[in-house]
């Protein structure tokens, strides 16, 4: 199942899901970034750089591969932003909140430590 855009309240109770198997377990997250119109090579192909792009959106999926949840912060025409401005403090909130709780254990796809 896909959860696309939740509400911040849904995304809260996901995230931190107290129960015990989900604890244990691992939730597996993805990142996915815009380079701004200037950042782009003699070719045409966008040079990315994660402290600099935009976040478009952000995926995740629980180790039991039952539920992913995609939060969309910016359309892919590069301008609409998909969550009224109240709604996006929470959820960055929400994520900056979760991303910092050590113990909930995080994989990150083409992340490092």
């Amino acid at each position: 199942d896909l959860v696309v855009r939740p509400r911040p309240a849904d995304l809260h109770a996901w995230l931190f899901e107290t129960d015990a198997p989900q604890r244990e377990a691992f939730t597996v997250y993805d990142v996915e970034t815009m380079a701004p119109p200037e950042w782009f090579d003699t070719k045409g192909d966008p040079i990315f750089a994660a402290l600099r792009d935009e976040l478009r959106c952000v995926g995740f999926c629980k180790a039991d591969g039952q539920l992913s949840v995609v939060v969309p912060f910016l359309s892919v025409d590069g301008k609409t932003r998909l969550y009224p401005s109240n709604e996006e403090r929470q959820i960055v909130g929400i994520l900056g909140e979760w991303f910092e709780d050590e113990r909930f254990v995080k994989v990150g796809h083409n992340a490092s430590n």
